[in-house]
């Protein structure tokens, strides 16, 4: 597919992004939009890429590495950097807002922030009737007043647990600690269980929950935990991990750094001595009480 040539505009920045189809569903490019809010796990600024037509937002990542850059058309792009979105369910930015809230106020009221000015109209618009999931409403609708309600919350965030876990398996995701391929297939003792599957959906869902929330939803869940076997080793065997036995929190790090003596000022050439063949021991035997050549041109 060729590629569109992108003009060198000075007063224009070039980046890439990989989104979704839903992200530019029914909209121009001016429409869609990059926002700070404030991220429902950190506390802090998270950028976030919303699209007014259809309500759907989307988390922003970006991915780098040292000395790379994009070549677009005739363009050298020089940040090298790729931006991914992900979608968002506007629930998990509004749980904050609503679960600190003293007072009953209408929604709008609820969702002011003085540092992120745009979060009380980007919520409102995206959230519709889906607080019905974390909140009940109080008085009538018209009003758009909500209180918090715990127990539905984490029934909800149950409920999204075990969706997203069923879905990764269902998949065939790998969650196993190490990765592969998704070619090569994981055999009967090494493929992931439907218990882990359900960690990983829940470490997922906790991405977008504050610790106590979190916390709480993990007990509610009442995943088993994680069983610790030692490994056995046999007397005949003395191949073994150089942690083993040892505590994470006593594991030694590796550390690469160069050697800080200058080791070729001190560095002698090694000689190695070789051995005589049969047929090089005759020739020097024979070649004794004999004089080199060489003699014969010396000064007398």
């Amino acid at each position: 597919m060729p590629v569109p040539d992108i003009k060198n505009d000075p007063n224009s920045e070039t980046r890439v992004m990989i989104v979704p189809k839903d992200a530019m569903k029914d909209a121009s490019t001016d429409n869609v939009k990059i926002v700070k809010l404030r991220h429902p796990k950190t506390d802090k600024d998270g950028s976030f890429l919303i699209n007014p037509t259809n309500n759907k937002m989307f988390e922003l990542f970006s991915f780098e590495e040292e000395h790379r850059s994009w070549f677009i058309g005739s363009k050298v792009v020089s940040d090298g950097r790729i931006f991914l979105t992900t979608p968002v369910n506007p629930v998990f930015l509004a749980i904050p807002y609503i679960a600190k809230a003293a007072k009953l106020v209408p929604l709008d009221q609820m969702l002011e922030d003085s540092e992120f000015p745009l979060a009380e109209e980007i919520l409102v618009a995206a959230l519709g009737e889906r607080l019905e999931a974390v909140a009940d409403r109080k008085g009538d609708k018209d009003l758009n007043v909500w209180k918090y309600n715990e127990e539905k919350t984490l029934n909800w965030l149950v409920s999204k647990v075990k969706c997203l876990g069923d879905m990764l398996e269902e998949k065939g995701i790998d969650v196993t600690g190490g990765a592969s391929s998704n070619i090569y297939r994981h055999t009967a003792s090494t493929a992931a269980s439907s218990v882990e599957y359900q960690k990983y959906g829940l470490g997922i869902i906790q991405e977008y929950l504050g610790q106590e929330l979190g916390e709480k939803l993990e007990e509610k869940l009442g995943l088993p935990a994680e069983e610790k076997v030692k490994p056995e080793v046999s007397k005949g065997n003395k191949r073994m991990s150089l942690d083993q036995g040892e505590t994470p929190s006593k594991k030694k790090k590796m550390k690469i750094e160069a050697p800080t003596e200058d080791y070729s000022k001190s560095a002698t050439k090694a000689v190695v001595k070789e051995e005589l063949s049969a047929k090089q021991k005759a020739l020097a035997t024979s070649a004794k009480g004999t004089k080199s050549i060489m003699s014969f041109f010396g000064k007398k």
